[in-house]
């Protein structure tokens, strides 16, 4: 993630990576543990309704992404996401 040289190697939105987050949360659930995201990644708007719809129930952002992350899930009917 620090390194320049492998940037055009990592995308936060790969369906791989969402697959294995999405894969975390369902265990975690099992097992009765909650699963949150933080950093940049929680942080990302364009993201928020996908967490959502995977059961996250958490997520850790800076101060001044609260409030837009906080409009979206207000916004966001999570028995409508498919």
């Amino acid at each position: 993630r620090q390194n320049p040289k492998l940037d055009s190697f990592f995308d936060s939105h790969h369906p791989a990576v969402l697959k294995m987050i999405k894969m975390v949360v369902d265990n975690a659930h099992k097992a009765g543990i909650w699963a949150g995201i933080c950093g940049e990644l929680g942080a990302d708007t364009s993201l928020t309704r996908e967490f959502l719809k995977m059961g996250v129930d958490e997520l850790s952002v800076s101060p001044g992404r609260i409030l837009p992350i906080r409009k979206i899930i207000l916004d966001t009917d999570v028995s409508q996401l498919s």
